[in-house]
């Protein structure tokens, strides 16, 4: 097991240069294509072991700069926190294990509600951090398609830069791009 105390990850806004949408799917989405684009608009996500058991809950604060801060749910239904317990739960930790336990600090620049994919960045670098504060072993093709069940912008922030985004958006290929 790692035993560093904390990991931040930064992670980039993102905006859709192109978004193409086709018809509805059986499973009720929308076939796409995109092209995304990150930004340097960042926030830092911070996963910190706390010393008390996953099962009793997450720790989670929200600061930034931004508006309507208030509007970032702050208990289990946030993405990141989400992302947290679909993490452990693929990685089997024990949820009643001390060493588990996790406090989850988002610091944001990235507008909330601004169509940046804010929340979903959130959920892409909290996966990354827990991910690495407690080694589990998962690989990164694994950690993408667990982002995509979190939901269709969580996958990008992993990769970045510019890439097309198939499927429901959750599909990527890095693009080549200049400036």
């Amino acid at each position: 097991m790692n035993r560093l105390g904390s990991v931040t990850v930064r992670t980039p806004a993102k905006i859709n240069l192109e978004l193409r949408v086709g018809a509805p799917r059986a499973d009720g989405y929308h076939e796409l294509a995109t092209v995304f684009q990150a930004l340097d608009l960042t926030d830092d996500v911070t996963v910190s072991r706390t010393g008390a058991a996953l099962s009793d809950g997450f720790d989670l604060t929200v600061t930034g700069d931004v508006p309507a801060l208030d509007g970032v749910p702050r208990d289990g239904t946030n993405l990141a926190a989400r992302a947290v317990r679909l993490l452990a739960e693929e990685a089997e930790l024990d949820p009643d294990d001390p060493a588990h336990g996790v406090r989850i600090a988002i610091r944001k620049h990235i507008p909330v509600a601004g169509g940046m994919a804010g929340g979903s960045a959130d959920a892409a670098a909290a996966l990354l951090a827990a991910d690495a504060l407690w080694h589990t072993g998962v690989s990164r093709d694994r950690l993408r398609e667990l982002a995509a069940e979190l939901g269709s912008d969580v996958p990008f922030p992993m990769l970045g830069g510019t890439a097309i985004g198939t499927g429901r958006g959750e599909l990527l290929a890095a693009a080549m791009c200049r400036g």
